[in-house]
């Protein structure tokens, strides 16, 4: 077995940081997250590795939580925390909490902001107030909000794309290639 290395994924939702362990193994790799041992896969390159890694560590955590959710909800049916359940009720609707979502090529960051609303989480992109959406879980919510910010970012570099097509043939952008060849031909350019 070859040395082990150790790598940083950031859980988005609570801004914890967990420790992906990884092991080359045969002709493939090995890991699991040093914090949450239950969470082990394998793959044949690091970065599918960590890509299966974080993945099975959101949703442990989205399981764990379920379960603890339900755990609660037992808890209050049964009367066992009567006295604190009005309070959290109440808190509830008031705690808004704000996270970042990447476009898909991890490059330009968009805000979020989230709020448990009922038995359900209802969620908004900022920056694209039209990508609004509610699941039962924090983790679901981000989840869809990133999946819908990622169809209306390629829809709108489809559409950019095909505005740029239409404008090429159409002629609307021969002037900028006239004015790069004349600007070459006068020597005001230079080598990259």
């Amino acid at each position: 077995m070859e040395k082990i290395q150790s790598f940083k994924i950031q859980d988005r939702e609570y801004e914890t940081t967990y420790t992906a362990i990884i092991q080359e193994n045969g002709d493939g790799w090995i890991g699991w997250i040093e914090e949450h041992p239950k969470v082990k896969c394998q793959d044949t390159t690091i970065d599918g590795l960590l890509k299966s890694l974080e993945h099975t560590l959101y949703k442990t955590l989205e399981a764990d939580w379920k379960a603890w959710d339900k755990q609660l909800e037992e808890d209050i049916k049964a009367g066992k925390l009567d006295k604190i359940s009005v309070k959290v009720k109440e808190m509830n609707m008031e705690q808004k909490h704000s996270a970042k979502i990447l476009d898909q090529d991890g490059v330009d960051e968009y805000n979020v902001h989230i709020q448990k609303n009922g038995d359900v989480w209802i969620g908004q992109i900022q920056e694209y107030p039209e990508i609004t959406c509610e699941e039962n879980t924090k983790i679901g919510l981000l989840k869809t909000l990133e999946e819908k910010l990622h169809s209306v970012l390629e829809a709108k570099a489809e559409a950019w794309d095909k505005q740029i097509e239409e404008d090429i043939k159409a002629g609307k952008l021969d002037h900028l290639g006239e004015k790069a060849i004349e600007d070459y031909r006068k020597g005001r350019c230079t080598d990259l």
